[in-house]
């Protein structure tokens, strides 16, 4: 029975990584989840290194990383690497989902795979606000506060969850520490269901618009997708290779290389590119309950992009693509938004940018 499971077992990795069957005219856009998974891979080793240096203090987080990276040998690239890899995670998976959104994929796939994509991106956004609080900078520190404030919108029972985030009324060292570990852990929850995410799309199929799917038996053919696969991600890890090298702080916040002070704030609160959408969606609602009530809409709305009906889609043709393309333009704008002071007109806009993201979801 061993011999036989072994035998089987193989069989599959074969026929799913050397034999795969996949369609013809599969484009450089398909590349982006298999980039969006190397970075993560990247990040998770990265990651487990630096964490063999970091102290879980809030009076030593800050001067242990700073250490590292001024005065351990090679410790500046492995931060860097850690910290812009993040960005091209999400820059990756951010254009792995707009590709299935544009091309309509979503309403060809198995529901399982893309919902488990929206899993592993909302796993995803906490490791990341989890990691962009642990250098414990000024940013970081109001960033946490203004986050975990959130928690209290929750009716009778949101300050006591406040609270047991925080580990007691405030934010302390026992703050870091639960900060530290759920970042820590999180990323192997996220690497579990990436691999259920592929072996539902192996297993349940893909959506390219293709209808002449390649074949088990053409080598050659297969070789060649290989090929261009190694080719792009090469293309891919040079490109983040030069921004950890040559611009390794351009993506973060000034304010983040000072050091913690309670009684000083921001000017206004930044948070790292790929959050800054939905910050703009928040931040544009005075009533913090219904900012956070349109946001959780707006991620249900997401998850919910899968359900439309097939023939609806295909009956719709270029409407697809142009809701599609009309609905992350707002986004992007609503990126650009989320930098800037909140004050008018920006504010103002945000709102009105969030109403029509929400009426085109409505209209989908």
């Amino acid at each position: 029975m061993g011999v036989a499971w072994a035998l089987d077992v193989g069989g599959q990795l074969h026929a799913t990584i050397c034999t795969y069957s996949t369609h013809a005219n599969l484009s450089t856009a398909y590349n982006m989840g298999a980039a969006a998974g190397i970075m993560l891979a990247v990040q998770i080793a990265s990651g487990v290194l630096i964490a063999m240096s970091y102290v879980a203090s809030d009076a030593e987080a800050f001067s242990a990383l700073d250490s590292a990276l001024r005065d351990t040998t090679y410790g500046w690239c492995l931060r860097s690497t850690h910290s812009n890899y993040a960005s091209a995670v999400f820059l990756f998976m951010y254009l792995h989902a707009a590709r299935a959104w544009m091309y309509g994929s979503t309403t060809r796939v198995h529901a399982a795979v893309w919902v488990l994509g929206l899993v592993a991106w909302l796993l995803m956004m906490g490791i990341a606000f989890l990691g962009y609080v642990l250098p414990w900078g000024l940013m970081s520190y109001w960033a946490l506060t203004v986050i975990t404030n959130l928690l209290t919108v929750l009716p009778i029972v949101g300050v006591d969850v406040l609270c047991y985030c925080w580990g007691g009324y405030f934010i302390t060292t026992v703050t870091v520490q639960r900060m530290f570990t759920i970042h820590y852990l999180l990323p192997f929850v996220v690497l579990a269901v990436v691999v259920a995410h592929l072996v539902c799309l192996h297993y349940m199929g893909s959506a390219s618009t293709s209808t002449s799917p390649g074949t088990a038996v053409d080598s050659d053919a297969f070789l060649l997708y290989y090929y261009k696969d190694m080719y792009v991600l090469g293309c891919c890890c040079a490109l983040t290779a030069c921004v950890v090298i040559m611009y390794p702080d351009t993506l973060h916040h000034p304010d983040n290389y000072c050091y913690v002070d309670r009684y000083v704030t921001p000017k206004h609160i930044v948070p790292e590119w790929y959050f800054l959408p939905f910050y703009s969606m928040l931040r544009a609602c005075s009533i913090k309950a219904l900012g956070v009530a349109l946001l959780g809409c707006a991620i249900i709305a997401y998850a919910l992009l899968c359900l439309v009906p097939a023939a609806y889609s295909y009956s719709r043709g270029i409407h697809t693509y142009t809701d599609a393309a009309m609905h992350i333009s707002i986004l992007c704008i609503l990126g650009l938004l989320g930098q800037c002071a909140p004050i008018y007109p920006y504010v103002d806009m945000s709102g009105a940018l969030t109403v029509m993201a929400t009426a085109i979801h409505i209209m989908l």
